[in-house]
């Protein structure tokens, strides 16, 4: 019985292991033959071959144990000196604590041109363990992120609906927005208008991008709209001081909602000419979710 099982020409040192040190012991181990075979000039072949069916399985679980498991991450380029120490001491105990290959490369490496580059935020740690160890993996990406200062962590995007028909104004105070950006490391993508879509993109580092959304929802304007049946005491109350000074200036402090009073409408409900005291209330998209209480207080000095 024989398998064979393609693999990259850059891998064949890693699953042979020193002087085909792993292929050895694996063969000795479940009687089986390996054999790498050459299959172009990107590729090879590793070929397992048996008498026995479980010894031919087993072998085969054995190197698919072996093939390389790995995991790619962006670490901003002035950590790396930090991350790996004197001489590679600091990354040399991690690879032995957790029997992983760690390899870095900077924006040189990658041919990339400065800064720009470097905004696009590309994998430059790359964290390679045979299969039977992948497990650590995630505790080595760990341990390295945790040298990392926190504005310069795991790179995060969150999405954020906002109507569409608003983009074009958001666009217009781009200038504002790169402030933003500058402000919290972050990046503002606007859909291109061909997708019509309502969703913009913010990236940045984990820590950063939640206090970029909300300033950003700050720049949205929101309004709601209550309408009552007027009366003479609802109108005197709505032009008095003590809704001026009491009712709207605690709404502006405590839940940062604004309050006009529309001129009353004349309106037609079951045929009967009725008038509409109207109240606009304005307010940012980051501070929505404090509506409803602004609401019940404003209903609740009525």
């Amino acid at each position: 019985m024989r398998v064979k099982i393609e693999l990259a020409n850059e891998h064949k040192e890693f699953v042979s292991g020193k002087k085909n040190g792993k292929i050895n012991k694996i063969m000795s181990q479940s009687n089986v033959q390996i054999v790498f075979d050459g299959f172009n000039e990107y590729n090879f072949y590793i070929d397992v071959r048996g008498a026995q069916y479980d010894a031919t399985r087993s072998g085969l679980d054995l190197v698919e144990q072996e093939m390389p498991a790995s995991i790619s991450f962006h670490v901003p380029d002035q950590y790396h000196k930090r991350i790996i120490g004197i001489g590679g001491q600091h990354i040399q105990r991690i690879m032995k604590k957790y029997s992983v290959f760690v390899k870095f490369s900077n924006a040189m490496d990658r041919g990339g041109v400065g800064k720009e580059d470097d905004d696009i935020k590309v994998d430059n740690v790359i964290c390679r363990t045979p299969a039977r160890n992948s497990q650590n993996l995630d505790l080595v990406k760990q341990e390295i992120m945790d040298m990392v200062e926190k504005v310069d962590a795991e790179f995060v995007s969150e999405h954020v609906v906002i109507d569409r028909l608003f983009h074009r104004e958001l666009i217009a105070r781009m200038s504002e927005i790169e402030e933003l950006e500058k402000k919290w490391n972050c990046k503002i993508t606007f859909p291109s208008t061909e997708q019509a879509s309502d969703v913009v993109t913010v990236s940045g580092p984990e820590y950063q991008v939640p206090l970029a959304v909300d300033e950003f929802l700050g720049m949205v304007p929101e309004s709601h709209e209550l309408a009552f049946p007027s009366s003479l005491e609802l109108r005197a109350f709505l032009t008095s001081s003590e809704y001026h000074n009491d009712v709207l200036q605690k709404l502006r402090d405590q839940y940062v909602v604004d309050v006009t009073v529309n001129e009353p409408k004349q309106e037609t409900i079951d045929n009967k000419e009725i008038l509409v005291e109207g109240l606009l209330l304005t307010y940012t998209r980051n501070n929505a979710g404090g509506l409803k209480d602004a609401v019940d207080f404003l209903i609740s000095r009525l």
